[in-house]
């Protein structure tokens, strides 16, 4: 695969109206709620939803720019240039018992490189590099080999949103379950390491219902996504590399192993950060749900995934969910949540898990897990049986928020700070 960087950014389609659904469900939730409060409470939740499309343009009619070069915001430009002419006083005021002309001059250069010091001190600290997008080609010959069935002639591209940064550390970010790479944006946006957000093939808004990215297996999404870490990690030689999955897509991470092995030779990995990975057949209830979607009429097994919510902040990220979800291709979240399902299902206990953790280690210097909110018990478990696949209690971590909450920015850069330290 060759990577093209694509400097223009890629949006979703229009959101829709969900205010409505939003009061229903509040209503069903609470019923002795009085009628103003649950419609202060769903436009609330609304609000909240759009301001949130908005940061992650999502939205339709907004336009995001990608940075293809450093900016900074507006206070550091002016800090800058108000040091500068300080500075250069300073040193005027030094010299003009010697020479007024000298002084003059001095405190032009003086000013000038204090500025352009202070700029640039700005530019290092922040980081502030902007996001691209870029994407790897996959080739006819690759696309066919990895899934026979694929009748595309003319090859595909695999989208990502790169943040590039000074750093010895490159992380590769995957989305879960009919997701992108947008929501890890926000993110990109604020890491101080080099970081990498793919999108699974089929997965963009774009691509739905485009016969040139039909729904392919688990398997070949895997490999797919080995061979797109063997290309980063050649573009960027001498980067330890570093994986993040969320969701499915920690569930995939957790299946190279055994699913793409043979790409992965030669390939080593610096840390792993699983974030509320699937365990057995009881922990895929998204999965379940999507892959028993009516592809005509989704709306029923959508609503489930709102009506599982564990709380008004649940919901919300649980609402921005359903409504990306229902702008990708159904069949090919449908295959995905299907195989994922099957997968898990033979295990109703944990041995599949450690035994999958186990392999992985192999791959990995080290591996965290970190579950969410209502996983405390399961958590327990397995921070017992950590030893049998090389790792600690302490590689098992419990977050007291929601599922979807695990994407939080804020919440993303501690762990991974605490990860690469």
């Amino acid at each position: 695969m060759e990577a093209v960087d694509m400097m223009s950014e890629r949006h979703s389609g229009p959101s829709g109206s969900f205010r409505r659904l939003t009061r229903d469900l509040l209503g069903r939730a609470l019923p002795d709620e009085p009628t103003g409060e649950l419609d202060n409470r769903a436009k609330m939740i609304a609000d909240e939803v759009k301001k949130a499309r908005l940061r992650d343009g999502l939205a339709s009619g907004v336009e995001e720019q990608s940075l293809g070069g450093p900016q900074l915001p507006g206070r550091f430009a002016f800090n800058a240039g108000m040091a500068g002419p300080v500075v250069g006083a300073l040193v005027g005021l030094l010299l003009l018992p010697y020479s007024s002309v000298a002084a003059l001059i001095a405190a032009a250069i003086g000013s000038g490189v204090a500025s352009l010091a202070l700029y640039g001190g700005l530019l290092r600290r922040k980081q502030l590099t902007g996001v691209v997008e870029g994407a790897l080609q996959i080739t006819p010959d690759t696309l066919h080999a990895i899934d026979p069935g694929n009748k595309k002639k003319d090859g595909a591209l695999l989208h990502y949103l790169e943040a590039r940064r000074d750093s010895e550390d490159l992380v590769i970010l995957l989305h879960g379950l009919g997701l992108d790479a947008s929501d890890f944006r926000t993110y990109l946006a604020e890491t101080k390491y080099h970081a990498v957000a793919l999108t699974l093939y089929g997965f963009n808004v774009d691509e739905k219902d485009d016969e040139d990215y039909s729904p392919i297996s688990l398997k070949s999404h895997a490999r797919l996504f080995a061979l797109a870490l063997k290309e980063l990690q050649t573009k960027h030689p001498g980067k330890r590399l570093s994986l993040v999955g969320f969701s499915v897509g920690a569930d995939i991470i957790l299946m190279l192993s055994d699913l793409a092995g043979d790409v992965l030779l030669g390939l080593d990995f610096h840390r792993v950060l699983l974030l509320d990975p699937n365990v057995n057949a009881k922990t895929t209830t998204i999965s379940t749900r999507m892959a028993g979607m009516n592809r005509e009429q989704p709306l029923e097994q959508l609503l489930e995934v709102l009506n599982a919510a564990e709380g008004i902040d649940d919901l919300v990220y649980r609402c921005e969910y359903v409504v990306k979800t229902a702008q990708k291709d159904i069949a090919q979240i449908q295959r995905h949540a299907s195989e994922i399902s099957s997968f898990w299902r033979s295990d109703p206990g944990t041995d599949l898990f450690i035994k999958s953790m186990t392999k992985l280690g192999k791959l990995a210097s080290d591996i965290y897990v970190i579950f969410s909110l209502g996983q405390k018990e399961l958590l327990e478990g397995l921070q017992d049986r950590a030893g049998e696949c090389g790792l600690g209690r302490e590689n098992f971590r419990w977050a007291a928020s929601g599922h979807f909450q695990l994407l939080d920015p804020s919440f993303l850069r501690r762990q991974l700070d605490l990860l690469l330290r």
